[in-house]
């Protein structure tokens, strides 16, 4: 069985919303691993965030998941059509997907709702 790391900083972080989809899975669908830090640009959405490219800390915590939590994960992400998933380094130097919002991407513009997260912390 294929494991991956995948990043998360919002809902699906221990203790939010979300949480329930990794933290019940069973420890060989899914467990964490540690707290980590990316770069990006964090955004809050409302009622979740969206990391974009970028040079600011976000801050979350890594997963190791299966193959078949991962594609569970993509779909509640709605990947591709909301999220993408990509491939990106913690500052501790561990290789890991995390899912960005393509339509907050550099060179576009901000979505009127989004607000700016400079504190990279997804509360």
């Amino acid at each position: 069985m294929t494991n991956h790391f995948v990043f998360v900083y919002g809902t699906l972080k221990q203790g939010k919303g979300n949480n329930w989809i990794l933290a019940k899975a069973g420890y060989k669908e899914a467990h964490f691993v540690r707290p980590d830090q990316v770069y990006g640009r964090m955004f809050n959405l409302g009622s979740y965030p969206a990391v974009t490219e970028g040079t600011d800390a976000i801050h979350g915590e890594i997963w190791r998941v299966s193959n078949p939590m991962l594609e569970r994960l993509d779909q509640f992400e709605g990947v591709p059509h909301l999220y993408s998933r990509l491939a990106t380094r913690t500052f501790n130097g561990t290789k890991c997907w995390i899912y960005m919002m393509p339509g907050l991407y550099k060179n576009q513009k901000t979505p009127r709702k989004a607000t700016y997260i400079p504190s990279g912390i997804w509360e």
